[in-house]
């Protein structure tokens, strides 16, 4: 599933076998995957709490599980939120560019120190 989501170049040799055995600890993999259905399930009667610190949301142009607007809906809850998408990237930005996020992190916190 990595390796069909994220660009070609994004793992090394042996990176996969390391999230492989990672997720294979009991528990990993579904509290992993419960954070997607509970984005839905929360109770839409209660308004969700304000952020009010400075957010930078980082997102991949191409990603394939999560779209640009659920940024923009998180977005929506920030008093202070920055979008940032990383063009060319993939659901695995940090490892396709890591250089390019974290320029926009320390650009982030350069503008809000």
């Amino acid at each position: 599933m990595i390796e069909r989501t994220a660009r070609e170049d994004a793992f090394k040799p042996g990176e996969i076998e390391q999230y492989t055995q990672a997720w294979a600890h009991p528990g990993s993999l579904t509290a992993m995957l419960n954070y997607y259905p509970a984005l839905r399930e929360r109770n839409k009667s209660d308004p969700p709490a304000r952020i009010q610190s400075p957010t930078l949301v980082l997102w991949g142009e191409h990603d394939s599980f999560l779209e640009h607007h659920v940024a923009r809906a998180g977005l929506e809850q920030c008093d202070k939120g920055q979008l940032s998408i990383i063009q060319g990237t993939t659901h695995w930005l940090h490892i396709e560019e890591p250089a390019r996020v974290n320029a926009e992190i320390s650009r982030f916190l350069a503008s809000e120190g």
